[in-house]
């Protein structure tokens, strides 16, 4: 399979993710709303999470370094 294969079948399937997500929006718009909410905020959770630690770890390692 050849490169042009491979990016016509991804393309394809990033398109059939956006219409499937969009054709959820316009058919139950508050129970998408609802889901995307919840999504966005597990993200920001995530990110934060892994911001936070990598603060942490850092101090750590550089007060363990001063030692």
């Amino acid at each position: 399979m050849n490169n042009r294969q491979r990016a016509n079948g991804i393309t394809a399937g990033i398109i059939s993710i956006m219409l499937g997500i969009t054709l959820l929006a316009i058919i139950f718009p508050y129970h998408f709303l609802g889901i995307s909410l919840i999504v966005s905020a597990s993200i920001c959770l995530y990110f934060m999470f892994k911001t936070i630690r990598n603060t942490v770890k850092a101090h750590l390692d550089k007060e363990e370094l001063s030692k």
